[in-house]
């Protein structure tokens, strides 16, 4: 939101939906590029628990996939995007 703010006024909730089902399926499809002990990482410019926290707990949720570590990379200090990152290692 800090390149294009106005684009908040017309966000919804269904929009936010929409775009963690689109994330889902793109985890899952890539997914099954990772050989066993090979990493996964997952990371948004979003602020939303949804496509953040909500994806650490889905993932979780996966037979075969542990969370190996998370960080919010802060970017505001530098002008740009605040990143969410998750690393998840594939058993």
């Amino acid at each position: 939101w800090g390149r294009t703010p106005e684009m908040l006024a017309h966000f919804s909730s269904d929009m936010l939906g929409r775009y963690v089902q689109m994330q889902r399926s793109i985890v899952e499809n890539a997914s099954f590029s990772v050989r066993p002990g090979g990493q996964l990482v997952y990371i948004t410019c979003s602020a939303y628990h949804q496509e953040n926290e909500g994806m650490l707990e889905y993932m979780s949720g996966q037979p075969g996939w542990e969370l190996a570590a998370t960080e919010l990379i802060q970017g505001w200090m530098h002008g740009a995007d605040t990143m969410f990152a998750a690393r998840f290692r594939k058993l």
